[in-house]
């Protein structure tokens, strides 16, 4: 007689004890908000197959990292230049997709805060917060730049700095030395125009030559 099968044992469902951080889920999480905010679909890091990104959202990606960088640099330069306002004599720069160096003397955001509301009141303030920077550059020049007019940031490393002050010293000693060289100065205004040289006809001709000459012309 056949015996009948003994029932199988029912399987345990499959836990892990890891904390979310290494399973993946904060990774997760932190690919979804990027993906909604460029607006890809859905991006999977744990179970390894991410979403294609089209050539559009991949620029667009690209774009609000680097927006995120320029506002994160201008904030810090915004804070080091009331520190340190020394530091900010041109060293510090924004060049900008017109191809103009604007050098930074200040700089401030316009929008630095949120505003408390209704939750589309917060989300519009969030989003446009550190988005427009004033700049004052050295000489007194004011621009109000948002940051996608921003194509690059730009500063002169503190041995170029050194270099271009030794050069300038020198420079202004030689000046000071050619004029202690006893060299008598240009001459000026009236003195200047006395000063020309003159055709040699009109100095060495006597006047009498010149009457004796408009005597022999024919009539």
């Amino acid at each position: 007689m056949a015996k009948a099968p003994k029932p199988s044992a029912a399987k345990k469902p499959h836990t892990d004890a890891r904390p979310a951080s290494h399973t993946g889920a904060g990774a997760n999480e932190a690919a979804d908000n990027l993906a909604e905010a460029v607006g890809v679909t859905h991006v999977n890091l744990h179970s390894g197959h991410a979403y294609a990104l089209s050539s559009a959202e991949t620029l667009r990606t690209r774009e609000l990292y680097w927006h995120n960088v320029v506002r994160e640099m201008l904030n810090a330069l915004s804070v080091l230049s009331q520190s340190k306002p020394e530091m900010f004599d041109g060293r510090f720069a924004v060049l900008t997709h017109a191809g103009e160096r604007i050098a930074i003397g200040k700089v401030f955001p316009l929008f630095a805060c949120s505003i408390p509301g209704s939750p589309w009141e917060r989300e519009a303030s969030i989003a446009v917060q550190c988005t427009v920077f004033r700049i004052i550059s050295p000489d007194g020049e004011v621009y109000t730049l948002p940051i996608h007019e921003i194509r690059g940031m730009h500063s002169l490393t503190p041995e170029l700095i050194e270099q271009l002050q030794k050069s300038a010293e020198a420079q202004q000693d030689g000046s000071a030395s050619d004029d202690n060289e006893g060299e008598a100065p240009l001459p000026f205004g009236l003195a200047a125009f006395a000063a020309l040289p003159r055709p040699e006809e009109d100095i060495d001709q006597p006047a009498d030559q010149d009457t004796e000459r408009d005597k022999q012309q024919p009539i």
